[in-house]
């Protein structure tokens, strides 16, 4: 039997502790649930994370590198910011689906977009920052061609343009994706067709959200 080593067992603490709160929430779930299903004791817990409260921002972590594809989602030929939109929501949408065993990273991460307990405000920031940068430019850059113009300070909002938009994007597609049936999990041509209507169905869905986009 290969040895454990405490990569292993923090592994198996960030994957038992996405399981659990995933299914009980933050407040509910409890160190000895997390623990026991890990094969691990609180001592682990204490060593690798200090508390159940950087355990949860682990597991957050974990389940949004899931989630998100590692893709450079923001296509330099944009025409509109409509497709800039869709760019993101089809990167979400297949990075959530592309597994079966994503669907638990679905669940904590609408779980944590509803019930937000803090780790929202740096580890989504953080996950999202290169998208928002990427997306303020290019809204920016559409703004400017369509001849709409910034105030002098724009530019220090171009990012947090980004920001909200991706935000947006986020929350709106995790909700929504709660409602994905399971055919919709995997690589089969079945399962990506699926996840193209999905895509289709959202991206119109977050464009009226946002208001004031158009195809």
């Amino acid at each position: 039997m290969a040895r454990d080593t405490p990569t292993h067992t923090k592994a198996r603490l960030v994957d038992a502790a996405t399981h659990v709160f995933a299914a009980r929430g933050y407040a509910s779930a409890t160190v000895r649930e997390i623990t026991d299903r890990a094969g691990a004791n609180q001592a682990a817990i204490n060593y690798h994370f200090g508390d159940k409260s950087s355990l949860y921002t682990a597991a957050v972590s974990a389940a949004l590198s899931a989630v998100f594809l590692p893709l450079d989602v923001v296509p330099s030929d944009a025409r509109s910011p409509a497709s800039l939109v869709r760019a993101m929501v089809a990167d979400l949408v297949h990075g959530a689906l592309r597994e079966e065993r994503a669907a638990v990273h679905v669940r904590l991460l609408t779980l944590e977009v509803l019930n937000p307990t803090g780790a929202i405000g740096t580890v989504f920031r953080d996950a999202l920052d290169t998208r928002a940068e990427q997306l303020g430019r290019s809204l920016a850059r559409l703004e400017s061609a369509s001849g709409e113009t910034r105030k002098a300070d724009a530019h220090d909002h171009v990012h947090d343009d980004g920001l909200l938009l991706a935000h947006w994007i986020l929350g709106s597609c995790l909700v929504a994706l709660q409602l994905a049936t399971p055919a919709a999990y995997g690589t089969s041509d079945t399962a990506l067709r699926e996840q193209d209507r999905l895509v289709d169905q959202l991206s119109r869905l977050v464009q009226h959200g946002v208001g004031g986009l158009s195809a």
